[in-house]
């Protein structure tokens, strides 16, 4: 068998293959780290809720006093996110802005219009984070001001966002006692009544 020498082609082949592969991996090793830190940031650019949401840590958004958004209740745990906080993000289509005392008055009006919340286990006293546009029906549907088929909001705990639909002139005048004026001053005892955690509809 007679020998062939490897032209150059071949060598520099041979020599620049392996040199080419590491490069690759390199390469493709910082593009991926690039890209997860672009969807990190483009993510906490655009919903500042991210650990409130997943319940790791306190809330960053911002009650309708313009203030923290205040933890509401942890007994029943309330919340889109379950986190105790009436927390608005994308996913909560109902807008579960409201953090309001519900009443029995209230739940029998809300089971009027197909949402019984008794069923898994709210009574009238509990803590609980409403729709802002059933509080709305339910202020409407109210005979008088002292009506309490309109259940009294706590301004610290009510996300700003229940504002896209709602007066603030209305949430102050359904208020619980001392919310209006110090709110931003005096945190709220979570309820300690029992009550599933359900998602209002």
């Amino acid at each position: 068998m007679r020998f062939v020498p490897s032209s150059p082609d071949n060598y520099r082949s041979r020599l620049l293959y392996p040199v080419g592969a590491v490069l690759v991996a390199v390469l493709g090793y910082y593009y991926g780290s690039f890209l997860k830190e672009i969807s990190f940031t483009t993510k906490a650019g655009t919903d500042t809720e991210t650990m409130a949401m997943s319940g790791k840590g306190p809330s960053k958004s911002l009650n309708v006093l313009n203030k923290p958004l205040g933890l509401f209740s942890k007994s029943p745990m309330t919340g889109f996110y379950r986190n105790g906080y009436c927390d608005v993000g994308p996913e909560d289509l109902g807008n579960h802005s409201v953090a309001a005392q519900v009443t029995d008055e209230f739940l029998e009006f809300s089971a009027s219009r197909g949402n019984d919340l008794r069923t898994v286990g709210l009574t009238g006293g509990c803590k609980w984070c409403l729709c802002a546009s059933r509080w709305k029906e339910a202020m409407a549907a109210r005979k008088n001001d002292d009506d309490p088929v309109v259940p009294k909001v706590f301004l610290h705990a009510t996300h700003q966002r229940a504002l896209d639909s709602l007066k603030m002139d209305d949430l102050k005048k359904f208020a619980a006692e001392g919310e209006a004026s110090n709110a931003e001053q005096r945190p709220v005892e979570p309820s300690a009544r029992p009550g599933a955690a359900v998602k209002e509809v």
